[in-house]
């Protein structure tokens, strides 16, 4: 799916949707009809935004990947209200990785309403991610979700351990030296 409009009476997702470009899941009678992602979701044409005008409910077998990336990143963008489950998987895109010693933030789901949670949060290896859910228009309801990725932290035990390993090695070929 490529920068195009689909226009469906109903949107059952068992496979992979990836793509770029707009949704409207509407009934003949004009109803708001549910994208249901019981597959994968991966907006973008890597990275690039997925509209859904419509509902969007992700289920217990659902995976939302979005790719990061340095001047932009994937966005699921849903005008009406967002039912979570299943996974979240994200990635980093055409070699971008965050600068070391900072938090890197991505406002990367944004509707009118959200409820749930995701199961899972799956990351690029060394790094850690956390999930804001946001009310950004003040009405008390979730509509954006802002995602935050650090890297994981080294523990002190292993700077301990590295340092007094180095000591060790420094006394033994003192020992030899002497």
């Amino acid at each position: 799916f490529k920068d195009g409009n689909l226009n469906v009476d109903s949107f059952i997702n068992n496979g992979l949707l990836r793509g770029a470009g707009t949704i409207n899941p509407y009934s003949p009678d004009g109803a708001i009809v549910t994208l249901e992602n019981n597959g994968t979701v991966a907006p973008g044409n890597s990275p690039r935004n997925l509209i859904i005008n419509g509902d969007y409910t992700q289920t217990e077998w659902g995976v939302l990947e979005i790719e990061l990336g340095k001047s932009s990143y994937d966005i699921l963008e849903v005008f009406g209200r967002v039912s979570l489950d299943g996974i979240l998987k994200v990635s980093f895109y055409d070699g971008y990785v965050p600068e070391a010693g900072t938090t890197a933030s991505f406002d990367f789901l944004k509707a009118s309403e959200i409820s749930g949670v995701f199961d899972t949060i799956t990351a690029p290896d060394g790094w850690l991610c956390s999930l804001d859910y946001l009310d950004n228009d003040g009405d008390g309801l979730k509509d954006a979700i802002q995602l935050k990725m650090n890297p994981v932290p080294v523990p002190a035990a292993l700077w301990l351990l590295a340092s007094g390993l180095l000591g060790l090695i420094g006394m033994k070929s003192r020992k030899k030296t002497g």
